[in-house]
Order: C-alpha cells, then sequence, then structure tokens
C-alpha cells in the first residue's frame, strides 16, 4: 500500500502535466515582472517628475508674488499679516512662517512646533539667505526636489510635506518665508498607478490562464490520455485512444499511429496466443509421449540387480524423462554374472534410441561366453556403424565369479573398491576408448583382475555423480573418494 502511494507520488510529481503548471507558472510570474519592469518603473518616474514641476512652480509663484511685493516697497510682514488673497491662493490652507535674517521669528500662523523643530528651521532659513545672496537660488526646499521620490513619500507617510524657504529683501532687512508644500499628489497618483498595475495584472493573469486552458486542451490533455491508455495496453488491455482531438498535426498524428498500433499489438497477440494454445496442446502430447517413453526404458532396466554372487542396490535418477543412462546385469551362468554401465552422450529421446540399442547388442554378446574386453571392442564397432551423430558412449562391464573380478573400462570414472578386511580405500584405473568414436583396433581395450572378499564394497557411478555439487562446480573426485 505504501510502495504505490510513493509510485503515485513520484509519478504525480514528474508528470507532463505537473511539469507544464510548474514551467507555466515561472513563466506567468516572469511576464508579469517583466510588465512591472517595463511599465510601472517608467511610471513611477513620471510621477515623480510630475510632483517636481507642481512643487517647483507652486515655489516659483510664491517666489514671484513677494518678489512682486518687495519691488513695490511694501511693508511684507504687514502684508503678509493681512492674509491677503493672492498668497492664500498659491500656498492655499497651509501655514506660514516668517523669520528674520537673524532667524528670530516674526510671524507664526498656526504653526506648532517643537524646541528642536524651530531650531531646525532656524539653521534652513539662515541656509536659505546664503544660498541666494552667493548662488541665487530664490527658493530652498526641505527636502530638495532632487531628492523627492515616491519610496519617501509613500512609505513614510509623517514626511509627506515639502518645507519651503524663501528668502526675500525688503527695506533694508531680509525676511525668510517658510510654509510646508503637500505632496498628496505623489500618494495619489501612485494610488492610481497601483490600481492600473493591479488591473493589469489581473488581466495578464487571465489571459495567461486561458492561453494556459488552450495549450493544456491542445497539447497536455491528448498526451495524458496517450499516457493513461499506454500503461493500460503495458498491463495488456489493448484499447485505443478516445479523444475528439481530430486535427491532423504531429499530436492528431501521433494519436493515429499509436492508435494502429495497439490494433496490431492487439492482433498479433492473438495470434500468438492462438500460436501458443496449438504449441500447449503439441507439448502436452510430446510430454505424454516422452512420459510412455520412460516407462517403456524404465522397463528394460532389470527389476532384480542381486545374485548369491553379490547384493546390489541401485540409485537411478537420469536428467531428464528419457536419458542415456542405463544399467543391466546378466546372469550367465551359475557362478558367473555380469554388471553393466553405460552413460550416453547428451540426453533426451536420441540418446535413449542408442541405450536401446547398446541393450542389444551387449544382452547378445554377453552371453556368448565372452571377456569384457572382447564385447566392449565388438560392440564398439557396431556402434561405430550404426550411430551417424557425433554421439557415443562410456560404459563399464565387470564380470563377477567367486572370489574375483574381470574388470573393463570405457571412459566412464573408475569404480572405487573399499577393502572390509583392510579398511582401504582404492580406485580401479584401466584404460579403454569411448564406445562408437572410433573404429575398433588393437589394444582399445583391456581388462583387469580384481580379487575380493566377503565384505568388500564396490561403488560403481556415473559421471553425473560429480556434478551434484554446488551450482556451475563438480565434486572432486579426491574428494569423492574421501566421502566413500
Amino acid at each position: 500500500m505504501i510502495k504505490k502511494q510513493l509510485e503515485s507520488n513520484f509519478q504525480q510529481k514528474h508528470s507532463l502535466l505537473w511539469r507544464f503548471l510548474h514551467l507555466y507558472f515561472w513563466l506567468t510570474l516572469i511576464n508579469v515582472m517583466f510588465f512591472w519592469l517595463a511599465v510601472g518603473t517608467n511610471q513611477i518616474r513620471l510621477i515623480e517628475e510630475k510632483a517636481r514641476a507642481e512643487i517647483r512652480q507652486k515655489s516659483m509663484g510664491i517666489v514671484l508674488m513677494l518678489h512682486k511685493q518687495s519691488m513695490e516697497k511694501k511693508n511684507l510682514l504687514r502684508w503678509i499679516k493681512s492674509k491677503p488673497e493672492d498668497i492664500d491662493k498659491i500656498i492655499g490652507e497651509e501655514n506660514l512662517l516668517v523669520l528674520s535674517d537673524t532667524g528670530k521669528i516674526l510671524h507664526n500662523e498656526s504653526f506648532s512646533l517643537s524646541e528642536n523643530k524651530i531650531q531646525e528651521i532656524k539653521k534652513n532659513a539662515i541656509k536659505a539667505i546664503w544660498l541666494l545672496d552667493f548662488k541665487q537660488k530664490e527658493f530652498h526646499a526641505v527636502p530638495s526636489l532632487s531628492q523627492l521620490s515616491l519610496k519617501k513619500v509613500f512609505f513614510s507617510p509623517a514626511k509627506n510635506k515639502v518645507g519651503l524657504f524663501v528668502p526675500v529683501h525688503g527695506n533694508k532687512r531680509v525676511y525668510v518665508f517658510y510654509t510646508q508644500l503637500s505632496t498628496d499628489l505623489l500618494n495619489k497618483e501612485f494610488r492610481s498607478l497601483l490600481i492600473l498595475a493591479v488591473m493589469m495584472i489581473v488581466i495578464i493573469l487571465l489571459l495567461q490562464t486561458l492561453l494556459g486552458y488552450i495549450l493544456y486542451r491542445i497539447i497536455v490533455k491528448p498526451i495524458l490520455s496517450l499516457s493513461k491508455v499506454a500503461t493500460e495496453v503495458e498491463k495488456g488491455d489493448y484499447q485505443t485512444v478516445q479523444t475528439k482531438y481530430k486535427k491532423k498535426d504531429e499530436i492528431g498524428l501521433l494519436i493515429y499511429a499509436f492508435n494502429n498500433m495497439v490494433k496490431t499489438i492487439k492482433a498479433r497477440t492473438e495470434k500468438l496466443n492462438e500460436m501458443l494454445d496449438v504449441l500447449k496442446k503439441r507439448d502436452t502430447m510430446i510430454q505424454n509421449e516422452l512420459t510412455m517413453a520412460a516407462e517403456v526404458q524404465e522397463g528394460i532396466l532389470p527389476k532384480k540387480v542381486s545374485s548369491h554372487l553379490f547384493r546390489a542396490a541401485v540409485y537411478f535418477r537420469p536428467f531428464e524423462k528419457v536419458s542415456g543412462d542405463y544399467y543391466d546385469i546378466f546372469h550367465i551362468a551359475e557362478n558367473k554374472d555380469m554388471v553393466l554401465l553405460a552413460d550416453v552422450s547428451g540426453h533426451g529421446i536420441p540418446a535413449a534410441l542408442i541405450t536401446m540399442l547398446m541393450k542389444t547388442e551387449f544382452e547378445a554378446l554377453a552371453y556368448e561366453e565372452k571377456l569384457p574386453a572382447e564385447i566392449f571392442a565388438e560392440v564398439n564397432d557396431r556402434l561405430y556403424s550404426t550411430i551417424v551423430t557425433d554421439d557415443y558412449a562410456t560404459a563399464m562391464l565387470l564380470q563377477i565369479e567367486p572370489n574375483k573380478i574381470l574388470f573393463s573400462n570405457a571412459g566412464m570414472p573408475a569404480p572405487i573398491l573399499y577393502e572390509n578386511r583392510t579398511g582401504d580405500v582404492r580406485q580401479l584405473q584401466v584404460k579403454g576408448s569411448l564406445l562408437g568414436a572410433f573404429p575398433s583396433k588393437e589394444n582399445m581395450y583391456f581388462h583387469l583382475e580384481v580379487p575380493y572378499q566377503t565384505g568388500d564394497r564396490l561403488f560403481l557411478f556415473s559421471d553425473g555423480i560429480l556434478e551434484t555439487g554446488e551450482p556451475g562446480s563438480k565434486i572432486p573426485k579426491d574428494k569423492f573418494k574421501e566421502m566413500i
């Protein structure tokens, strides 16, 4: 359950839709940022310039009005105290403060000032006089108009006024007129800009959303449908993509090609399943026939494996149902038995057929009372002339008589003899060529006479027993001898 949930979360995070939304979000954000940088910053600069121009215009109006009164030799201080309409039109309801050139306050109209503020005003008044006398600047603004910005005014509402100092010569004295001009224009214009910007951003977002939905319908949705059906096809459900997308562009061609591919895979899969059913029926028949062949092969094996000369135990386990493994016991006479162990190269039916041939040959020759080496030589000739393939056989043949064994070997692992009296374990080595591999010649097969006593044990085995160790490895012969 947890694994499926993790896989689902991983697929969702790495899905095309998720990546499309993620990319589209960042593109929209970048688009909005570029819009603000391209339009908003320029509008803010224009608002600031407009506010500076308006304040400069008011300032120059006050300067010209005061200079005009000074030129007409009117008592400026008395004229100010009379509250003339001319100055009210310019500064409106703003307060007015008049200072002498020594910093003394001569007139205060509605200003409520702290001591620190009064000292600051006096310093700026003296500076305004100095700027007039030495730099011919007709007014002094605090903050200066060049420093007036929307950032300072909008984010510091307490500083949304500009202090204006106008020095004027009159009656052999210098008067400094101080008033405060409002910067509400900046706030008003910026609020209008913000409203416009929000409206534009909302419009852009709506357009971006509409465009995104159109792209989703045109590109992403058909691909998601294709991906969903591809997952079902992988599970074996051969369904086609059902979509209203009828355009003959790349996506339409992709869906068309995918549906044709699914139909082709479905048809071929059905055909393969039909062929598989036929093969299964044939395999069942072959397996039944192999079972019958195995029963036949097992039927040729001797039922009785002991005699009055010896007692025997057999472990027979072929690699396949039918194989080239074969053993036989021939009761030749009262005191003479023969034991045969054979192994044909390869597996399956060809090897089993060769064992049938070998049984016939060995059985015919064994009762002619020939020696084991002589029997091997004749069987080799008949197998070599009969087998047209590269198959061959290995075998060992023992002629058991009271107290002695005549033993011949044709390529089988050397048998192991355990002597009961001494406890010795030794291998019976004798040379001999493979059966059916080469034409017979002199000295191809030999026999060894081995005496035995009651209680001795003789182990005969094929090379298959050495292959029953760890996968990919064999049991070493010396180790197998120690196991015996």
